[in-house]
């Protein structure tokens, strides 16, 4: 996964920096802003299961069209399913606990 070896390579780059960089290397803007935001959240969610927790949100806000707040469930976005799946079951792919706490940290 392209994003996590941008972020991995450089965690203290901005959410927009690294879209920047995604876009220029070809990535479509809005999936860009996706995958800076919902990668780092799956490899969260992973790091936090293997730490034993076991109640976790299922929904993310966003703020639609019409400016109201509204929460979509995050098992249907597929950039973090992909990386919660992918960690949890393939966990010696890559090292994704710096991305995690990125992820934490927001």
């Amino acid at each position: 996964m392209r994003v996590i070896d941008l972020l991995g390579a450089q965690p203290q780059m901005s959410d927009e920096d690294a879209e920047a960089v995604l876009v220029q290397g070809g990535v479509g803007a809005a999936d860009a802003f996706l995958l800076i935001r919902l990668v780092p959240c799956g490899l969260a969610f992973a790091m936090l299961k293997r730490m034993g927790l076991t109640k976790l949100p299922s929904t993310y806000a966003v703020v639609n069209a019409a400016g109201e707040w509204v929460q979509l469930p995050l098992a249907t976005e597929h950039y973090f399913s992909t990386a919660l799946a992918r960690i949890i079951h393939e966990p010696g792919a890559f090292s994704g606990d710096m991305l995690a706490m990125r992820s934490l940290a927001s």
